[in-house]
C-alpha cells in the first residue's frame, strides 16, 4: 500500500540524517506501483519537497500508464504545484508542461469531459480565450453523436470563454446569452444542470441585455423565472440563491416599469409560484427580498398602498416565523 510507505517516509522526517531511508522507500514506491497514478503523484510530490524534477516524474508518468485518471492527476498536480510552490517551481516550465501534456492526451486520444474543461480553463488562465472558444465550438460540433453537445458543463464554459474574450476587446460570433440559449435547445430539461443554464441565462439578460431589449425581452425573463422556480421546486444541491434571483427580478421590474411593474412580480414570486414554500434556508436573502418589496410599496401614493403593505407585512411575519425565525418576524410585526 503507498500510503502505508509514505507513513515511513513522514516518521523519517521527524528525525535527522534521514534522507537515505526516504529515498530507499521512495524507490520501493516506484518499482512496486509503477501503475499506480496515485504512487506516480507521490513521487512527483516528493520531487517537489527535495528539489528533483517533478515534471519530467509526470511526463514519464503519462507515457507509463496511459489512462484519464493519470492524465487528470498529472494535470491537475501541475497546476496546484505551479500556484503553491511557485517558488520552488519553474512557473513558465510548468505552464510549458501542461501545453504540452493537453497535446499529448489528444494524441493518445485520451479525452473526457473533465480534460476538455481542464484544457479550456487553462487557455483561459494564460490569456488564450479564443482558443478556448475554438477548443469548447469543436469538440461540440464534432462530438454530437457522444453526447457532448448535450453537456451543460460544457456549454457553461463556453458562454464563460465568450464573455472572457468579449471583455479582452475581440469580436465573437456569439454573446454568451446567445450561447446558453442555444444550450438550452440541446441539453434535455430533465438533465440536473439545465437549471443551471436557464439561471445563467436568467441573469445574462437582466444584467446583459441586447440591444434591442424590450416586452419581448421582458417576457422571456418572466418565463424562465418561473421555469428556474418549477425546476428548483425539488433540488437540494443548486448552486445559486432563489431570493436573490428572486430580489434581481424585483430590481428589473421597478427600472423597467416602475412601482406598479415592481409590485406585479412581487406579487406572482409571494403568491403564485412555489418560492416561499421551499426556499426557506436562505433566511438573510429573503429579508433584503422582503425588505426591498415594502420600501417599494412606501413610495408608492397609491389609495391602496396600506392595504398592499399589510398584506406583504402578514406575508413575512409568516414566512419568517415558518422559519423560526421569530426575532425577524417580530420586525414585520
Amino acid at each position: 500500500d503507498v500510503q502505508f510507505r509514505l507513513k515511513f517516509v513522514q516518521i523519517c522526517r521527524m528525525y535527522p540524517e534521514t534522507d537515505e531511508v526516504e529515498a530507499l522507500i521512495m524507490s520501493t514506491v516506484e518499482s512496486d506501483f509503477a501503475d499506480d497514478h496515485d504512487a506516480w503523484i507521490e513521487r512527483a510530490e516528493y520531487a517537489v519537497d527535495v528539489g528533483g524534477d517533478a515534471f519530467g516524474i509526470l511526463e514519464e508518468a503519462t507515457d507509463s500508464v496511459q489512462s484519464e485518471e493519470m492524465y487528470l492527476a498529472a494535470i491537475h498536480f501541475a497546476k496546484e504545484a505551479v500556484a503553491v510552490n511557485s517558488e520552488a517551481l519553474d512557473t513558465q516550465k510548468g505552464v510549458t508542461f501542461l501545453d504540452r501534456l493537453f497535446e499529448k492526451a489528444s494524441e493518445a486520444s485520451i479525452s473526457s469531459t473533465e480534460i476538455l474543461l481542464e484544457h479550456s480553463r487553462f487557455l483561459i488562465s494564460t490569456g488564450d480565450a479564443t482558443s478556448a472558444v475554438s477548443l469548447l465550438r469543436a469538440a461540440i460540433h464534432d462530438d454530437r453523436d457522444n453526447g457532448l453537445c448535450k453537456d451543460s458543463q460544457i456549454w457553461l464554459e463556453l458562454a464563460q470563454a465568450v464573455q472572457v474574450t468579449s471583455d479582452a476587446g475581440y469580436t465573437t460570433q456569439q454573446e454568451p446569452r446567445e450561447v446558453l440559449e442555444h444550450a438550452m435547445k440541446h441539453i434535455p430539461i430533465h438533465d440536473d444542470r439545465y437549471v443551471d443554464i436557464a439561471v445563467s441565462l436568467f441573469r445574462s439578460l437582466l444584467f446583459q441585455p441586447p440591444k434591442s431589449s424590450g416586452a419581448k425581452i421582458q417576457k422571456k425573463i418572466a418565463d424562465l423565472f418561473e421555469r428556474i422556480l418549477v425546476l428548483s421546486s425539488d433540488e437540494t444541491g443548486h448552486k445559486f440563491c432563489i431570493p436573490e434571483l428572486c430580489f434581481a427580478c424585483l430590481q428589473n421590474s421597478s427600472m423597467i416599469g416602475g412601482i406598479r411593474t415592481a409590485r406585479k412580480t412581487y406579487e406572482r414570486i409571494i403568491s403564485k409560484s412555489s418560492a416561499l414554500q421551499v426556499y426557506d434556508e436562505d433566511v438573510g436573502a429573503w429579508k433584503t427580498f422582503f425588505d426591498a418589496c415594502i420600501t417599494i410599496e412606501r413610495l408608492d401614493n397609491d389609495p391602496n398602498q396600506k392595504k398592499n403593505l399589510r398584506r406583504l407585512l402578514e406575508t413575512a411575519v409568516h414566512f419568517f416565523s415558518k422559519c423560526k425565525q421569530m426575532p425577524i418576524a417580530q420586525e414585520y410585526k
